[in-house]
């Protein structure tokens, strides 16, 4: 039996004013143009995506001109009142600070597994002065909301920043590494969070901090079809659509949000 599948737009940039502009909060609306064009309704899982019953689409919330607290409590309060009521939440950013409150509200169904995909772990620790998009997943867990976490597509983060994922207990598995894509089996509900800039540049060159030597588009479809658990919601950020290419981040994404969405339908209920 199909879940419920609810696509959420989240067009929030906590950087929305800084002087070169990043098109992150155009990036929901650019990424649904591409998932409902003609010709691409079919995952290649085989689940006809656009047009499923169970799938639908919340449109955008209107964070225009919020702070980042406020906008994370709307953000935050949405998910969950869509987790509630028995959807799964397929959320488009927006930067990654948006993450944040998307895992935050589908972890009201209690903590989660997290796949992080991503060029830099985003794990600083919170403080004033730091930005909410670099310290999403350190909070998440401290806050006891993430249990178990695994970031593949890391490039090259510091001393620091290894040891900071150690005392957090992270799996970090380095572009530097990688022999192809890995086995990963949560063993139940989890997460799938992408940050395009994961994905190396050629593909994806629309993104606020490109970083050459990442995943190709292949590698990360393959991880969402082949990771095991049962993906109960996810999102994808960090399309900056005024730094696109002829829209290939934002069609990109919305390859890899069709996959995902095959897979919140179809993926069933453990337990």
């Amino acid at each position: 039996m199909a879940q419920k599948v609810t696509i959420l737009g989240v067009p929030f940039d906590s950087d929305a004013g800084s002087i070169l502009p990043t098109g992150l909060a155009q990036a929901p609306e650019a990424i649904r143009r591409a998932l409902f064009a003609p010709g691409a309704e079919t995952s290649e899982l085989g689940v006809a995506v656009i047009g499923h019953p169970e799938l639908s689409d919340m449109g955008d919330l209107k964070l225009e001109g919020w702070p980042a607290a406020e906008a994370g409590v709307v953000i935050r309060a949405s998910a969950e009142g869509l987790v509630e009521k028995g959807h799964r939440v397929m959320g488009l950013g927006g930067d990654q600070s948006v993450s944040y409150s998307l895992i935050a509200g589908q972890a009201s169904a209690g903590a989660i597994d997290v796949l992080h995909i991503d060029a830099r772990p985003d794990i600083e620790a919170s403080s004033d002065g730091v930005s909410p998009a670099v310290s999403v997943f350190s909070r998440l867990i401290e806050e006891g909301l993430v249990r178990h976490m695994v970031q593949v597509g890391l490039r090259a983060p510091s001393a620091e920043q290894s040891q900071r994922m150690q005392e957090l207990g992270i799996v970090g598995m380095r572009m530097k590494d990688w022999r192809g894509v890995p086995e990963i089996d949560f063993g139940g509900r989890f997460y799938l969070s992408i940050d395009l800039s994961g994905i190396d540049p050629a593909c994806c060159p629309g993104v606020v901090r490109p970083e050459p030597g990442g995943l190709g588009v292949r590698d990360v479809m393959s991880l969402i079809h082949r990771v095991r658990g049962e993906m109960v919601g996810a999102d994808i950020v960090e399309c900056a659509t005024a730094r696109d290419l002829g829209g290939l981040t934002a069609l990109t994404a919305a390859r890899l949000a069709r996959e995902c969405v095959a897979r919140l339908l179809e993926d069933v209920v453990e337990g």
